[in-house]
């Protein structure tokens, strides 16, 4: 039996071309990873500067004297670009829900009718946080094991969402679970 040299330089090339195929898509995942997680942080860290913390506080005053939700339009648009990121795949739903599930729901919560009507002029508006939240909600039912009943807040909840994160500084401090 002659070996054919010619096939086995075809075999021993294609097997090279697959392994550089599966390696270069192993790196992309990893690289693709590590950018997420660099955006998340950066994320994180803008939800906590002083601008962000002045919006949260002033959305709390105008919660509890019963004023318009109008202020809460800057915390809902930066919902709004995390649900954009997560939607094209720069980042993933696990990762927004483990960091900022809590956050994202207490707002969608307070500000659900204000983002219907505001829906109802135009359907795009916060249409990707409104998709985000129900994706982050069917996770924080499946990792919690809570019903939806459970993941809905009262107005005094609500008071407290907003009220709780302050130090006199005006930084958010740490958050807990609803469930």
């Amino acid at each position: 039996m002659a070996i054919d040299y010619n096939v086995l330089a075809a075999w021993s090339a294609l097997t090279a071309a697959v392994i550089a195929i599966v390696a270069l898509w192993i790196e992309s995942r990893r690289s693709r990873f590590s950018l997420g997680i660099d955006l998340l942080l950066k994320l994180d860290h803008n939800f906590k500067t002083e601008r962000m913390c002045t919006a949260r506080q002033t959305v709390a005053k105008a919660y509890q004297m019963n004023k318009s939700e109008n202020d809460i339009d800057e915390i809902l648009d930066f919902f709004e670009m995390i649900g954009l990121l997560t939607h094209r795949g720069a980042l993933s739903d696990i990762l927004v829900w483990h960091n900022f599930f809590y956050w994202i729901h207490g707002y969608y919560l307070l500000s659900r009718d204000y983002i219907k009507a505001a829906q109802s002029e135009d359907p795009t508006v916060w249409q990707n946080l409104v998709s985000l939240h129900k994706r982050l909600v069917a996770i924080e039912k499946r990792e919690r094991r809570c019903t939806d009943s459970q993941l809905q807040l009262t107005k005094e909840e609500l008071t407290e969402f907003l009220t709780r994160h302050f130090t006199k500084r005006g930084c958010p401090q740490r958050y807990v679970a609803f469930c």
